[in-house]
């Protein structure tokens, strides 16, 4: 197999072969989310045979994403993996699998692995847009104070203009918060604001009294699902994270049945932050090494 750099490019073939696949929920079937947190070009690609291959360096470390394939495909495409990454001279590590593609797999040759760190968080579009009924009542108080306390509030579509106050924005959220992921997190939602156009990116930003307070970036999936990559905002502003997500919710979700907000990394603040918006799944992911 030879791989090359991934590049926007490779959209279309990518979004092709996952339409043979339907359990498409994970950000891992989503090329504009592999594509933005690829944010130090380390992702390299292969299309071989009707099959995506795909694979990241972290360190020295070659980790492949799940192969992008027909589900009776799966233990093909991993012979395929398995093999080059011998030949590499590297340890065999596929991650991202989900319950639809391990079914495909011989099961009997690998160790197999559930993170639950790694779970995407899923939410029923209808729920985030109304916030009905007891379970998001406090959502739905903060928004009302929200708006109440800050009546000259907008939220409108970026601009291109938007992107350096934003990036400001993100600073001021950044030194209040300590992981490890923030400066790639900072590199990939720059790269959303150049090639948002080329990604099919909605982005839309929150302001009072004209300045930004707050963002989101979401991007269409496939088979009804959304994906929701970042939101952000300024906390001094009482309400502005559930403003955000509300407002963003009645301006991309209204097609959508499924809302994807990835995953916590183990992070306990987001952990407690996600479950508080009462997610319908918990979508399972899982990673091979070899026995």
């Amino acid at each position: 197999m030879k791989f090359e750099p991934l590049k926007i490019e490779h959209r279309a073939a990518f979004e092709a072969a996952i339409r043979s696949v339907t359990d498409t929920v994970a950000w891992e079937y989503s090329f504009a989310v592999i594509w933005l947190w690829n944010a130090y070009d380390n992702a390299k690609i292969c299309i071989d045979d009707g099959i995506v291959f795909l694979y990241t360096v972290v360190g020295e470390k070659m980790i492949f994403y799940p192969p992008y394939c027909a589900p009776d495909r799966v233990q093909e495409a991993l012979d395929k993996i398995e093999a080059y990454c011998r030949a590499q001279g590297h340890p065999f590590y596929v991650r991202g699998l989900s319950d639809e593609m391990l079914a495909g797999v011989d099961r009997a040759r690998y160790q197999i692995e559930a993170d639950r760190d790694s779970f995407d968080y899923v939410y029923a579009a209808e729920d985030l847009i109304t916030l009905k009924g007891k379970k998001f009542h406090s959502k739905r108080n903060y928004v009302t104070r929200f708006t109440a306390k800050y009546p000259d509030y907008s939220f409108r579509p970026f601009v291109s203009d938007d992107g350096a106050p934003l990036l400001k924005l993100y600073d001021k959220w950044n030194a209040h918060v300590e992981h490890e992921t923030l400066l790639t997190e900072r590199h990939a939602i720059a790269r959303a604001f150049l090639y948002r156009e080329q990604l099919g990116l909605l982005i839309y930003v929150l302001e009072v009294g004209g300045e930004a307070i707050g963002f989101s970036v979401c991007v269409p999936g496939v088979n009804g699902v959304m994906h929701n990559l970042f939101e952000k905002g300024d906390t001094e502003y009482e309400g502005v994270y559930q403003a955000v997500n509300k407002f963003t919710a009645e301006a991309c979700f209204g097609e959508y049945r499924l809302i994807n907000r990835q995953e916590d990394m183990g992070i306990e603040g987001l952990r407690k932050a996600k479950l508080s918006y009462n997610p319908v799944l918990l979508q399972p992911k899982y990673a091979l090494r070899p026995l």
